[in-house]
């Protein structure tokens, strides 16, 4: 919503613009099917992405022999590419207990944070996804920026510094 973030000096130019933290969550099908893996080793029962509540859930070429998947790649990433769009990531989420109450029952369980607290705790911290922020090639006035979408289906490419392509971006503020 235009003007619903004014500027202020406080605002770091890179940094997370909501009160929950970042205006994009992103996570990894991959990294979820891992997370999956050792909570049915403990006796657990599967979560669905939907506990997590990601804006992106992004997901390994359809066509990769199983057991090639890259879970926790995207803790790497500096960004990515999602067809024409431009994302940077701004770190790690980092996870409580929210993730384990049902969005339907509204029932609260102890998966998927007690097997994040096992496998994925750094300095005593939880996470589990990226925050994610929208960005523009700097002058880029094409219609593709002006009105940015994203499809289910589209390319991911993942991005690193190297690619130089988060270098010359923008955050959009809208």
């Amino acid at each position: 919503m235009p003007g619903s973030f004014p500027e202020t000096a406080e605002q770091p130019k890179n940094g997370i613009l909501l009160s929950n933290e970042s205006p994009i969550l992103t996570i990894s099908r991959s990294s979820l099917n891992r997370l999956n893996e050792q909570i049915k080793l403990n006796g657990g029962k599967a979560v669905h992405a939907e506990a997590f509540r990601a804006n992106i859930v992004i997901a390994e070429d359809y066509i990769s022999p199983p057991g090639n998947e890259r879970p926790y790649v995207e803790d790497g990433w500096a960004g990515m590419q999602i067809g024409r769009q431009i994302f940077r990531m701004l770190g790690s989420c980092r996870r409580c207990q929210m993730v384990c109450v049902d969005q339907v029952t509204a029932a609260r369980n102890e998966e998927p944070f007690a097997t994040l607290a096992k496998t994925r705790r750094f300095d005593g911290k939880v996470f589990f996804g990226q925050h994610t922020c929208h960005v523009t090639l700097a002058g880029d006035e094409s219609p593709q920026a002006q009105t940015p979408r994203i499809m289910v289906g589209d390319l991911v490419r993942p991005l690193t510094v190297e690619d130089g392509v988060l270098e010359d971006t923008e955050l959009r503020r809208d």
